[in-house]
């Protein structure tokens, strides 16, 4: 997946959840605390995750639905 993806394209996990993955990945590339967070969307936290976007962070955004 890393060497596959770019950083201004979204990777998308349908059916699983890469949370645990991407954090170890996270922690082995030295993005852990401050590079890499994880933000559930929902209950406000869209404007936090604009934040992080503007910022370049690694950011996963969990519980994202898809409206087709």
């Amino acid at each position: 997946m890393f060497y596959n993806s770019r950083y201004l394209v979204p990777q998308c996990f349908a059916g699983v959840d890469p949370t645990t993955s991407l954090q170890q990945f996270a922690g082995s590339k030295g993005l852990l605390p401050d590079r890499f967070h994880s933000v559930a969307l929902g209950q406000g936290q869209g404007p936090i995750a604009i934040k992080l976007i503007q910022e370049f962070v690694c950011l996963l955004l969990d519980a994202c639905l898809s409206l087709t």
